[in-house]
């Protein structure tokens, strides 16, 4: 075997050997880089799946809205009831069991926020709950239990985001929304901030949530505009005129 000649070893400008490895100041810069690096990619990345989620809860209740026009065309023409016009002891009855039957996937899949955390989302699940609530003024009013009774179906909403301060029961299926008479008391029932990056403002304003209207389209609302309707004296759970 040939040995390799000291000739044909670099060295260095002193004649030492050269090395190949980082300097303390290339390192230093490898590792500003990483991180910057990583402070973009990270917040997007958490964006994307933000809007995922998003997307999915949309879905979602495009579905439920789909399933209440299909129960209403075979029912009569009537809404399904919440629990809170229905007997404790005819539970099976609420809007949420008898819908199952017109849903394309898992009522299982469809009842639950994606955004909700893991531990909330088994416990609706264990709980025979859901993360969607719908408003009371319209199904449980002996005149809007009936959609074509609403005046404007378009500017109705319908289904909201279950409050994570709530905790999810199987009567916990709908809203109070005559209780509604500002900000702070619709947060009590909803979460218009579901989606969002990150914990909640102060002000419970960063972020969005998805909403149902009678008419079927689903439509993303941010928390700041939502509030903003209490300012401008409107509750948005009432059906307009």
């Amino acid at each position: 075997m040939k040995s390799v000649s000291n000739s044909k070893i670099a060295r260095g400008p002193y004649g030492s050997r050269a090395s190949f490895g980082f300097t303390l100041v290339e390192a230093i810069v490898v590792i500003a880089i990483v991180a910057m690096l990583a402070g973009i990619v990270i917040p997007s990345v958490s964006k994307v799946r933000t809007k995922s989620l998003l997307v999915q809860c949309a879905s979602n209740q495009r579905q439920i809205g789909l399933a209440l026009q299909l129960y209403a065309n075979d029912n009569e023409g009537i809404y399904p009831p919440t629990t809170h016009s229905v007997s404790p002891f005819r539970l099976n009855e609420s809007w949420l069991y008898e819908l199952d039957e017109y849903f394309t996937d898992s009522i299982d899949t469809i009842r639950i926020c994606p955004a909700d955390p893991e531990e909330r989302r088994q416990r609706i699940l264990d709980r025979n709950s859901t993360s969607y609530v719908l408003n009371d003024l319209v199904f449980d009013d002996v005149n809007y239990r009936f959609p074509r009774r609403i005046p404007n179906p378009a500017q109705t909403h319908i289904l909201f985001i279950l409050s994570e301060d709530r905790t999810p029961n199987v009567t916990r299926d709908h809203i109070h929304g005559g209780e509604w008479t500002n900000w702070i008391s619709a947060l009590n029932d909803i979460e218009p901030d579901r989606h969002r990056t990150g914990n909640r403002s102060s002000d419970r304003t960063k972020g969005s949530a998805p909403y149902l209207f009678a008419d079927g389209h689903v439509e993303i609302i941010s928390a700041s505009d939502f509030k903003d309707k209490f300012a401008e004296g409107v509750n948005p759970a009432e059906v307009p005129l």
